[in-house]
């Protein structure tokens, strides 16, 4: 082919190609908010929200998605406002009035279940709904209805990380270990734009402690701790990983750490007292289980706990007075010693 039949081809592929760009940027001036609708829940449209709330002062539709940004990245004092200036530029009363319900079912979901359950009625397909009720359902400790609701959501949109972890938590909690592992993973690989990336790190971390992978566990709860250095529930991950691996000293210094910012807390005193039973170091893990007993004095775990270590430090009088409390407070179970790695500090 010769040069100039050549530059003639080259030219006329160009031609559509030129065509395509164009239409695309008129249709990025005509719609400045196409993009930014496609990352709510994300970091990146927080940014692109407040920029665009000074270029267009306006827009009634630019308020909204503020609202709804807030709302999701847990802002709800900020929710209020921003849906106040999109009522007042002309936005639908419709929509205003089902992200009020979402936010105030973010703060009391008990108390707004029903409207949410009224919204779900009218429309059971809209995602946000399906996601604001599958993190209430599991908040207030109702995991299959969670996985129902989510799975709901994902039907809707496959890839919805914000899904992935509910769903996952629940299925966690629910102790479906293989289940909430696939849907944690997922929420993990979407990245630290998405709000809750480090929350389902923590999640995924512990699914992976409960499978008995200490090692990756480990890894994943120190890069939580790196990026967000008082997040307690990584901190919390470290001390039970580091104790499931036998690192004592690193387990000990995580719930020591943890103690100085909440001092008196059940879940690592009684973690602490555990790895200083494995330590041989007895009558310091007794102070710590009479200290988490001060706390929470009907808990079984710490009862049964003291029993076995009372025996052990030949106390017999005080370690049959604290298996009689066992007893008394659970007749048809007996007390047996250390009891399972603590989950969590609230």
């Amino acid at each position: 082919m010769s040069g100039t039949r050549k530059r003639l081809a080259l030219g006329l592929l160009l031609v559509p190609a030129a065509i395509g760009l164009g239409w695309w940027a008129r249709s990025a001036q005509a719609d400045p908010l196409a993009g930014v609708r496609a990352t709510i829940g994300t970091r990146p449209a927080t940014h692109a929200l407040e920029q665009l709330r000074r270029e267009e002062p306006n827009n009634a539709e630019v308020f909204f998605l503020s609202a709804k940004q807030a709302r999701l990245e847990e802002r709800p004092g900020e929710v209020g406002p921003h849906l106040a200036q999109a009522e007042q530029l002309g936005w639908p009363a419709p929509q205003l009035d089902r992200e009020r319900t979402l936010t105030r079912a973010s703060i009391d979901y008990p108390r707004n279940r029903p409207a949410v359950e009224a919204l779900l009625r009218s429309h059971p397909d809209d995602g946000d709904v399906l996601l604001a009720a599958a993190r209430g359902e599991l908040q207030t400790g109702a995991p299959a209805r969670a996985v129902e609701l989510a799975t709901r959501a994902l039907d809707r949109a496959p890839q919805n990380p914000q899904a992935r972890f509910i769903r996952g938590s629940a299925h966690a909690r629910a102790k479906r270990l293989d289940l909430a592992r696939a849907d944690l993973e997922a929420a993990v690989a979407a990245g630290p734009e998405v709000f809750h990336f480090r929350d389902a790190q923590v999640a995924l971390g512990s699914c992976l402690l409960d499978l008995g992978e200490f090692a990756p566990a480990l890894e994943l709860f120190r890069a939580v701790r790196a990026a967000e250095p008082a997040n307690l529930l990584a901190l919390f991950g470290i001390g039970r990983a580091c104790s499931y691996l036998g690192q004592w000293a690193d387990a000990e210094g995580a719930y020591q750490a943890i103690l100085k910012l909440r001092p008196g807390h059940v879940e690592t005193l009684l973690g602490l007292a555990q790895v200083l039973e494995q330590r041989g170091d007895l009558p310091q893990a007794l102070g710590h289980l009479e200290a988490a007993e001060k706390g929470d004095p009907n808990r079984l775990e710490t009862l049964a706990r003291l029993a076995k270590l009372l025996a052990a430090l030949g106390q017999p009088e005080r370690a049959r007075g604290y298996e009689a409390r066992y007893r008394a407070l659970d007749p048809n179970r007996l007390p047996t010693g250390a009891g399972q790695q603590p989950k969590g500090v609230p």
